[in-house]
Formats: structure tokens, C-alpha cells, sequence
């Protein structure tokens, strides 16, 4: 009768603690996907960005490459919100012809990914044509190479009628 007791009781304590545990996890994550959604929006309506994206023209070259305001602009601002919030990640913004611009947390500037690459990469290709303001990305492997899994918080950069790229965090 006691080891019965005993057993059961363990085992409703162990039930309890999964529940508590995965009800935290749970919350845990609804915060940081929130979190990073509003640190999108704040991205979004920056005027300096916004101007940026608007002016970006199609070409065989990386934008951000040419540009060198434009590129510490964004670089500055990805950094700070990145390191305001604290966030362990990275913030990229990809435009519409696949111009592509980051910071990680933990080593400063992505390295320029190619556009052919970008454009062969059927989950962007996807958001591209669906996104209308905001999505989510389960964990898949990162857009820009490399090997880490991540999920992400997706953002259109765009103004009321026109698209000019997607914010990545």
C-alpha cells in the first residue's frame, strides 16, 4: 500500500511539474515572439529605413554593397534593437530584388549573401508572394547559409500600397 501511495504520488507530482514547466515555456515563448514582433514594427515605420527601401532599384549587385550610408543605417539600427532588447539572433532585411543586409547578436554584420542564392530559397520565394504585414516561421534553417536552426518573426517593410522587402528576426 505504501510503495502504491508513494509511487502515485510521484507520478502526480512529476504530471504537475510537466504542466507547470510547458505552461511556462508556453508564456515564455507568446513574450519573446511578441516582443520581436513589436521590435519589427518599430523597424518598419523607421523614416530613415523606409526611405532606404523605397529608393532600392533592381540590379545584378547588392544594393547594400554600393551603399554605404544606407548599409551603417541599417547595420546601427539592427545592432541597437538587437542589443536593447536582447535579443540572441539576428535581424536581416531582404528587398524585393533580393538586396540583403544583417546583424547576429553574437558576431556583428552577416556576410552578403548572394541573390541567387536568396532567390532560390523556396520559403523566402513563399513569403514574398504571400506575406500582407506580419508572419511567423516555425524552426527551419536559416536563410543566409548557415547551419542553425531558428524560427523567425517575419515583417513586410512596405508603405500603404507598396511592398519593399521583408524584416527578418
Amino acid at each position: 500500500v505504501f510503495y502504491y501511495f508513494t509511487t502515485n504520488a510521484l507520478k502526480e507530482n512529476m504530471e504537475d511539474s510537466l504542466i507547470n514547466n510547458t505552461t511556462m515555456l508556453n508564456r515564455n515563448l507568446d513574450s519573446l515572439l511578441k516582443t520581436a514582433d513589436n521590435s519589427l514594427k518599430e523597424l518598419q515605420t523607421n523614416d530613415a529605413l523606409l526611405t532606404v527601401a523605397k529608393n532600392i532599384e533592381s540590379s545584378s549587385d547588392n544594393y547594400f554593397i554600393k551603399d554605404v550610408p544606407a548599409n551603417g543605417s541599417f547595420k546601427n539600427t539592427f545592432g541597437t534593437v538587437l542589443y536593447s532588447q536582447d535579443f540572441s539572433g539576428s535581424i536581416s532585411y531582404v528587398s524585393r530584388y533580393y538586396d540583403h543586409i544583417g546583424v547576429r547578436s553574437w558576431e556583428g554584420a552577416i556576410p552578403f549573401v548572394d541573390k541567387e542564392f536568396l532567390k532560390n530559397q523556396p520559403e523566402l520565394s513563399y513569403l514574398f508572394e504571400t506575406i500582407t504585414y506580419a508572419s511567423f516561421m516555425p524552426p527551419h534553417e536559416e536563410f543566409w547559409g548557415g547551419s542553425q536552426t531558428v524560427f523567425s518573426v517575419i515583417r513586410s517593410m512596405r508603405d500603404t500600397r507598396t511592398h519593399y522587402g521583408l524584416l527578418i528576426l
